[in-house]
Parts: C-alpha cells; structure tokens; sequence
C-alpha cells in the first residue's frame, strides 16, 4: 500500500479508519482534522481494550467517540524476510461528534452506520492495495466509497 494515509477534508465530521499496513497496524484514511484523541481511541479500540469494546460509544465532556468494526475477519498477506506470512484482520471505522453536533447518536443510527461499514469496509481497504490507480483516482474513489459513512456519521 502506497499513498497512504489518505486525508479527506471533512469539517463537520472527525474520523479515522485504521488496519493492517503490510505487517504493522496503523491509519489508513482520516479526516485532515484528526486530532491525537481520536487516534488513541481508534488504537485503544482496535488493540482490544476492554474497558473500550464493552461500550457502543464513549462521551466526554467535549466529544462522543464512537466506532464500527468491518466485515468478517479475513487475512492479509505480507512479505516477512522474502517469506509471506498471513494474519486475520478486521477493519475499524472510528469518529467523535464534536461542537455543533454534539448529540449521541442514538442506537438505530448508529447500528446503519456499523450495517454500511460491515458492507463497505474490506472494499475501501482494496482501493487502498490498488497500484493501477494514480493518486488522483485512488483519493476519488476512496472519497466516493466513504462519503456515505461521513454523511449517516453526523
């Protein structure tokens, strides 16, 4: 995976996918205003806290976190020492509510936001390992496929 993380402008909306970067996790698209908080909500989550997992979402005084997970667990293949080795994986769609919208989202809402995330999850990851797109192409059609999410997010 080159180009990435790709960064879309999303001002009323902060967020961040995070996943596997061949044998490293780490963010794959955000949005140009992510801020550390939310990246270490997104790690603490996708790192398997506990405390974070039993909760749908997490509210402070200044925000709501919230997060979905992708589809089923598939495995990824990477180089390791010219062998290639796998790993399961799942994708994490993370994003607070800040300022003007800060309202929780309530359950049916945020349950279509992890329903669209399960669906669309892995195909934003594939556009991310697609070497035959030019930056261009590959920043519009990750836009494309993740506008949706933005817009159920707010």
């Amino acid at each position: 995976m080159k180009n990435i993380p790709i960064r879309i402008a999303s001002p009323d909306l902060e967020f961040v996918i995070v996943g596997p970067m061949s044998r490293e996790d780490g963010i794959l698209v955000s949005s140009n205003n992510l801020s550390i908080d939310l990246i270490g909500f997104a790690n603490s989550v996708y790192s398997k806290s506990e405390f974070i997992r039993s909760h749908k979402f997490i509210h402070s005084k200044d925000s709501h976190y919230y997060f979905a997970w992708s589809g089923e667990m598939i495995n990824s293949n990477y180089t390791n020492n010219q062998t290639i080795e796998s790993r399961p994986f799942q994708i994490l769609y993370c994003w607070k509510s800040v300022g003007n919208n800060l309202r929780p989202l309530n359950i049916d809402k945020q349950n279509e936001v992890s329903n669209l995330f399960i669906k669309t999850g892995f195909d934003i990851y594939n556009l991310l390992g697609n070497n035959k797109m030019n930056i261009n192409e590959l920043h519009n059609a990750v836009i494309w496929k993740i506008s949706p999410l933005i817009f159920l997010s707010l």
